[in-house]
């Protein structure tokens, strides 16, 4: 066919119309592929096996060839055919950007708002949390990820109707992109602990990629973490926040607690370290949370656990390494806690401050100071505790313990002393006598009871009582009288 001069011209505009129609007809095909739901699923199928979990995407929208934002992202837990069961999603999160970093030519920044990570142990499985830790292990700098932006995102951890949730958290994940260690580092603030406000920091260093990536003994993933509360002084957290009425089944409204907690993994053979240290719990009415009653403050300058040589494929056992702790217990209920601890009966109340006590591993006691008083003692019943050889014997009435003081270092027992006094009414039937079958066991022992001449009752009756204790030279007490006209007498 001949085609006249006319055709070839209109065949010639057509050719270059198609040639200059063909970038844009390309892009606007590219656009809208990674509009469409075959670039979701297939970006779907690549996060999940980026995770080596499900995940599931529910909008795409590109920025450019190399940006887009992504909507709804979850993240579930495998569970045989099911592969979205929602009672076992564990993240998701609203939005997710990921744009080339402003601050790293050639690398992209991943945005995170409005996460959420779910870690009930409903949820999780045996070996889960081993399965989320290996999902997390890749070479971030190879996949050219300069650092991760946490907005307003949250983590639960949940057991039953018991459930601590930090949300509002702010923060970043941050990789480093050349040399050597190729460590990351992780910051977090949350502004809110169970939906009222309290200020928690999580800090982590994680491991080279090389080492978390290598098999066998070593590759854990995080080498340092650290969880404070009340960071640069912003004040404690209430304990009524963590709901802890869920587990002790009575209403819990009274005392605070700051302080922080670190965690740290050592190279070598797995050797990993927890401590709490500058913490402080004040104002805690023990009824609220035990079955005992008093006041309790407490200061933990350290207290740190290591864990202790086990063969590797049984489970890590964790021993007490160091201990430095201070504080004070105030209107103890002891029969509450003798009772308790399925011992003999004692009634009467405490007072003891805790100036310091610190142990460490291997080493006897580095010091411990301790001061107090106790009222309402029943000395019936303090006796009761004696001996056999004391023929069950007794001493009758009520008193009081005061100048209490106890001082040890470096294993060695310093300082031990105390008045017991008798407390209470002076007369009347069963008040203030003692057994004479006690009388006659202590005689040998003490060497002189003025008085008791001819034939005795079963009990005698005494005026007063005061008893010093104190440290012996030896290893053992002293009981010296503190009473009488002398200021010597024990009655």
């Amino acid at each position: 066919m001949i085609l006249t001069r006319r055709s070839r011209r209109l065949l010639a505009y057509g050719i270059l119309t198609l040639l200059g129609l063909a970038p844009f007809l390309t892009v606007l095909a590219g656009g809208l592929y990674l509009r469409s739901p075959l670039h979701r699923h297939a970006l779907e199928r690549r996060l999940s096996a980026f995770f080596g979990l499900p995940t599931r995407v529910g909008r795409v929208v590109p920025r450019s060839w190399a940006e887009m934002d992504l909507y709804n992202i979850e993240i579930f837990l495998p569970n045989g055919g099911a592969r979205f069961d929602p009672a076992l999603r564990v993240a998701r999160c609203a939005k997710a950007e990921w744009l080339r970093s402003t601050t790293s030519p050639g690398r992209f920044d991943l945005i995170l708002t409005g996460g959420t990570l779910d870690l009930t142990p409903a949820h999780w499985a045996k070996g889960d949390f081993k399965l989320l830790e290996k999902s997390l292990r890749h070479d971030y700098p190879d996949l050219r990820l300069g650092g991760v932006r946490i907005v307003r995102s949250g983590i639960r951890w949940g057991h039953g109707d018991f459930a601590i949730e930090l949300s509002g958290a702010e923060g970043y994940v941050w990789f480093q992109p050349t040399g050597p260690s190729q460590e990351g580092l992780a910051s977090l603030t949350a502004s809110h602990v169970n939906g009222q406000p309290g200020v928690v920091k999580v800090t982590a260093t994680l491991n080279p990629i090389t080492d978390a990536l290598a098999d066998g003994a070593g590759g854990s993933l995080v080498r340092e973490f650290t969880l404070s509360t009340a960071p640069n002084h912003t004040g404690p957290i209430q304990l009524r926040q963590f709901h802890l009425d869920k587990l002790t089944g009575k209403p819990v409204a009274s005392g605070e607690f700051s302080g922080t907690l670190s965690y740290r993994a050592f190279d070598g053979p797995r050797r990993h370290v927890f401590t709490i240290r500058d913490a402080m719990l004040r104002g805690v009415q023990l009824a609220e949370l035990t079955p005992l009653s008093g006041l309790v403050d407490l200061t933990v300058n350290q207290l740190q656990f290591e864990q202790a040589a086990s063969p590797p494929a049984t489970r890590p056992q964790y021993v007490l390494s160091r201990l430095d702790i201070a504080g004070s217990l105030r209107e103890f209920d002891l029969a509450a806690a003798m009772s308790l601890a399925d011992l003999p009966p004692c009634s009467g109340r405490l007072d003891l401050s805790l100036e310091r006590a610190a142990l460490e591993a291997g080493r006897p006691i580095v010091e411990l100071r301790a001061a107090g008083r106790a009222a309402g003692l029943d000395l019936a019943q303090l006796t009761g505790l004696l001996p056999a050889k004391y023929n069950g014997g007794r001493v009758h009435g009520r008193a009081r313990l005061e100048d209490f003081k106890l001082r040890i270092s470096d294993g060695l027992l310093r300082q031990a002393e105390a008045d017991l006094i008798a407390d209470g009414p002076a007369t009347g039937a069963g008040v203030r006598t003692i057994d004479l079958k006690l009388i006659e066991a202590v005689a040998p022992i003490i060497g002189k009871i003025n008085g008791l001449t001819g034939t005795a009752p079963d009990s005698i009756a005494y005026r007063d009582m005061k008893i010093r204790a104190a440290n012996d030279t030896g290893p053992g007490l002293l009981l010296l009288g503190a009473g009488g006209s002398d200021g010597k007498a024990l009655m």
